[in-house]
């Protein structure tokens, strides 16, 4: 679930920036792009734990956590991305 809200967020911020007219887009990612790392983290983190208990188990299945992982690492990907890039638009800021 925490994955799923990870890689969520970033493409929810940049649809509510394009339908609504009171949220610009880099708005949009200031809030969204910490969101999403630290929604992502968390996930990777469960995932870990949950796959510990799992294999202590005494029917170790760890099918169901492989959806799970995938999207923490893709909600992680999509935080770094945003971060990236608010960082290169605030040194061409910088500079201009």
């Amino acid at each position: 679930m925490l994955g799923a809200l990870a890689t969520a967020a970033v493409p929810a911020g940049i649809a509510a920036s394009r339908f609504t007219d009171e949220i610009r887009l880099l708005e949009a990612l200031v809030l969204t792009a910490p969101a999403a790392l630290v929604l992502a983290t968390i996930s990777i983190v469960v995932r870990r734990v949950a796959r510990r208990r799992i294999r202590r188990s005494i029917t170790p299945n760890e099918r169901p956590l492989r959806l799970g992982k995938w999207l923490g690492w893709l909600g992680l990907y999509f935080g770094l991305m945003a971060a990236l890039a608010l960082g290169f638009y605030g040194i061409l800021r910088l500079y201009d």
